[in-house]
């Protein structure tokens, strides 16, 4: 998993600044647990800015570089494409690079996606030279009209064959399929454990996911009780 990359900064500033209740570095859950506890005890500093720019909101929750932490992100991943490089000859012996290439001759019935309407059509939006993110205004600013992205969709859909967020993983191991597309905690140990595989994060980019430990509105006095 590609995560506690920061964590593990944040709990050795903990076991410095409070040695009478330091964590051993090997257990995560603690680790996790008392980078949480830095967090709510006011030691944002451990927090690179490249982090807390991630939970940064304005009062109406947009993103805001000058809005409040209201969160902490433990752990993150992305959105990887896996794919069976020994048999890309059926797509003509292209390697896969990119998010059009998941719409190659070849590939028809042989892609397994994550069941994720969003991340579905950010690998549209993608395909049509657009950000994962994009609105509406955006695509008309590009002259991209709603037949072309519905066309764009529906040949996607017809290079799928499975969509789910537990049968994907299982298909292409069982090789029913020749390409995945999926979170890069599912992809990275499927990857791991295959020889004839190759992962890749898309070379015009992908969308990046994190975990938050955060205190709900609700909480009493705005504080979590453990």
């Amino acid at each position: 998993m590609v995560c506690f990359s920061w964590s593990r900064n944040a709990l050795m500033l903990v076991q410095k600044r409070m040695p009478q209740c330091s964590p051993e570095l090997s257990d995560s859950n603690q680790s996790l647990l008392y980078c949480f506890l830095l967090f709510m005890l006011g030691f944002q500093g451990a927090l690179s800015s490249r982090w807390k720019s991630i939970v940064q909101r304005s009062s109406n929750g947009r993103m805001d570089s000058n809005g409040s932490a209201w969160g902490i992100p433990y752990r993150w991943g992305c959105t990887l494409i896996l794919y069976r490089h020994d048999r890309k000859r059926r797509w003509g012996g292209k390697p896969i690079a990119d998010w059009n290439d998941l719409l190659l001759p070849g590939l028809e019935r042989r892609i397994a996606l994550m069941d994720n309407p969003r991340e579905i059509i950010g690998i549209v939006l993608k395909t049509l030279g657009m950000g994962h993110n994009s609105s509406s205004a955006d695509l008309l600013a590009c002259g991209i009209t709603q037949e072309e992205l519905s066309e764009r969709m529906r040949h996607l859909m017809s290079q799928t064959r499975v969509i789910s967020n537990k049968d994907h993983v299982r298909a292409y191991a069982a090789g029913d399929v020749d390409l995945i597309v999926g979170n890069s905690d599912d992809l990275l140990p499927l990857a791991q454990k295959s020889s004839h595989s190759t992962l890749i994060a898309p070379s015009s980019g992908t969308s990046l996911w994190a975990d938050l430990w955060c205190v709900p509105s609700t909480a009493a006095g705005g504080y979590v009780l453990l």
